[in-house]
Parts: structure tokens; C-alpha cells; sequence
């Protein structure tokens, strides 16, 4: 039995209970904690904008991936039309040829070396095929498809890659932007965070607080309720091994993450610049590929017309039109091959998105 309540005048006593109702509401709020409230706050921001980093960088790279295979399925679509219109050409000599040895006015060495660029280009055209075909099953896997998946034909509107699209270097250098580089900045970030909260653990901590109580007996139902407020002062005295320990722990991994994020910055800038200095060798080549193509274009079709005259054998005509598709097949790769270093580029910058991908996909890169 105890005495419920309170004894507020003298001689006069309450009764008492065995059973004991109590009920209490209780707020604590920090008056002065060295501002470790205010480290948990950046803390919490900290990691959720690493989250976000983390995020971005995983778009980037599906973003990246799914471009990369749509630019090799339109090159191998447009070698494939290049390998196609030779076989038919092929084909139509074939017959033509074929009609001469039957009449006797050409030799059949010529036939038997005619179905042997034929065979050739037969075969350069099942590996397009079957490179086409890997690309669609790979496609469909990042894409989360049961099927392979497609690309659909490129339109054929003339679209330029627009002043947005340029590479610089020096601008993004200069920028130390990136969802990789972001989410090491962020890391030296909480580090530094973690190392000022552990010092600010050596100080004392005063709070607030307030509490208010009703009790109760069971003989009758008449709460009494009491208040109290005051604040609390906690020193630490005895656990300062643990503080130091916690304190230096977290003094090395800020200078770690100091020291990774200044290598993740040399590590972004030497992609970047060997990504530019691929897209620079890459865009020349392209542009001599170019007007080589324009060249023996113009020579190859006058070389068909001395074949046509029979004053060209056949073998030389044959060496030269392989020699031009091969350039073609080059020249398209090239073109290609410069686009999806500019992905690659804007990729690791965290720059990508929808619209600069239909420019690339669609446009020249110029």
C-alpha cells in the first residue's frame, strides 16, 4: 500500500491504495549540444543527396549502354545495305558474265572469279546479320525484354548535332561535374562532418526538459496530476579513450576521403581527356575517309565503264570495288564510332539525356 495522493495539508492524511494508476507525458529538447543536432542534419542531407548521385550515375550508364547498341545496330545496318548493293551487283554481273561464257565470248576463269566475290560478300553479309541479331537479343536483356528487341529505322531528315552537343574539354574540366566525382565530393563531405561531431563529443550536453503526471488509487477515481521541469547538464569524465579513439578514426577517414576525392577528380579528367583526344583522332579519320570514298567513287565508276568497253579486265574492277566498300564500311564505322564518344563524354559528365541521344542518334557529328 502507498499513498497516491499528495499530502497538502498538514494532519490530514489520504487513504491508501494497493493498486496504482499512473500515467505520464514527458518532452526533452536539447538546449546546447555543440551542434551535434545540426551535424546529424547535414549528415542525413549528405547521404541522401549521395543517394541521388548514386541514382544519376546508374541512369547514365543504362542511358549510355542502350545508345551505344542502337549506334551499332544502325552500323551494321548501313554496312548491310553497303554489302547488299554489291551482291546485287555482283549478282547481275554474275549473269551477264555467265550469258558470255555460254556464247563463248568470255573466258570462264572470269565466272569462277565472280562467284568467288560472290561467296565473299554472301558471307560479309551473314556476319552483319548475325552481329545484328546479337545486338537485338543484348538490347532486349538491358531493356528487360523475354524477346530481342528492334531499333527502329533512323529518320531521314537531315539533323545536325546542335552547338550544345560540341565537346569541350576545358569547360568540363573546369566544371568538376559527374555523379561519380559528386558522390566522392559528398563522401569527403560526411567525413569532414563525421570528424567535427566526434570532437564536439568531448563537450558537455545540456537539455531541457518537462514532465507532467496524473496518479491514481483504486479505491476512487481521482487523478491527482504533478508537473516538473528543469534541465540536465551530461559531462562525459570516463569514456574519453573511446572519444579520442572515435575522433582519430574519424580525422583518417576524412583525410582518406579528402584523398579519394582528389583522385577521383584526376581519374574523371584523364577519361575525359582521353575520350576528347579519341573523338579529335576520330573526326579526322572520318573526314579523310570521307572524301577518300568521294574519290574512288569517281574512279571505280570509271573503271566500270573501261570494264563495260572490255578494255579492263575483270580482276582489276573486282580489287577496286572491294577496295571502296572497304572504305565505306570504315567510313561508317568511323561516323559511328565519333558519336558514341560524345555519349561516353556527356555520360561520365552526368550530361545526358533524351534529347542530346535523338540528336546523336539522328544527326551527323560534325
Amino acid at each position: 500500500p502507498n499513498i497516491i495522493t499528495p499530502i497538502h495539508e498538514v494532519g490530514v492524511f489520504p487513504p491508501l491504495d494497493d493498486r496504482i494508476y499512473e500515467g505520464n507525458i514527458q518532452a526533452r529538447v536539447p538546449i546546447f549540444n555543440e551542434g551535434r543536432t545540426l551535424m546529424a542534419t547535414r549528415t542525413a542531407k549528405t547521404n541522401l543527396a549521395t543517394t541521388r548521385a548514386q541514382h544519376t550515375e546508374k541512369i547514365m550508364g543504362i542511358m549510355q549502354n542502350v545508345s551505344i547498341l542502337y549506334l551499332k545496330a544502325y552500323r551494321l545496318r548501313d554496312q548491310q545495305q553497303f554489302v547488299h548493293r554489291q551482291l546485287q551487283a555482283f549478282r547481275q554481273r554474275y549473269y551477264e558474265v555467265k550469258m558470255r561464257v555460254q556464247e563463248g565470248r568470255q573466258s570462264t576463269n572470269e565466272l569462277a572469279l565472280l562467284k568467288s566475290s560472290l561467296q565473299g560478300a554472301s558471307s560479309d553479309s551473314l556476319e552483319l546479320s548475325s552481329q545484328l541479331q546479337t545486338v537485338y537479343i543484348q538490347l532486349g536483356q538491358l531493356l528487360g525484354r523475354n524477346n530481342p528487341v528492334m531499333p527502329m529505322q533512323k529518320s531521314k531528315l537531315p539533323v545536325t548535332i546542335p552547338q550544345t552537343l560540341r565537346l569541350s574539354l576545358d569547360e568540363a574540366v573546369l566544371s568538376q561535374t559527374g555523379p561519380r566525382l559528386r558522390q566522392a565530393k559528398l563522401q569527403m563531405k560526411k567525413s569532414q562532418t563525421m570528424a567535427t561531431t566526434a570532437k564536439l563529443s568531448f563537450l558537455p550536453k545540456l537539455d531541457g526538459f518537462a514532465r507532467y503526471t496524473y496518479r491514481t488509487g483504486e479505491n476512487n477515481w481521482d487523478p491527482v496530476g504533478e508537473w516538473a521541469a528543469g534541465v540536465s547538464v551530461s559531462i562525459p569524465l570516463f569514456n574519453g579513450g573511446s572519444r579520442i579513439t572515435k575522433l582519430k578514426t574519424a580525422q583518417a577517414g576524412a583525410k582518406a576521403a579528402a584523398m579519394h576525392y582528389q583522385s577521383a577528380m584526376q581519374q574523371q579528367n584523364a577519361y575525359l581527356t582521353d575520350i576528347y583526344q579519341r573523338w579529335q583522332s576520330i573526326h579526322s579519320q572520318k573526314q579523310k575517309l570521307q572524301e577518300a570514298v568521294q574519290k574512288k567513287s569517281y574512279y571505280v565508276h570509271s573503271r566500270q565503264d573501261l570494264y563495260k568497253e572490255g578494255r579492263l579486265p575483270l580482276s582489276s574492277l573486282l580489287i577496286q570495288e572491294n577496295e571502296l566498300l572497304d572504305l565505306q564500311l570504315e567510313y561508317k564505322k568511323k561516323m559511328y564510332d565519333e558519336k558514341e564518344q560524345i555519349i561516353r563524354f556527356y555520360a561520365i559528365l552526368g550530361q545526358m539525356n533524351q534529347q542530346k541521344i535523338i540528336h546523336l542518334l539522328k544527326g551527323e557529328a560534325k
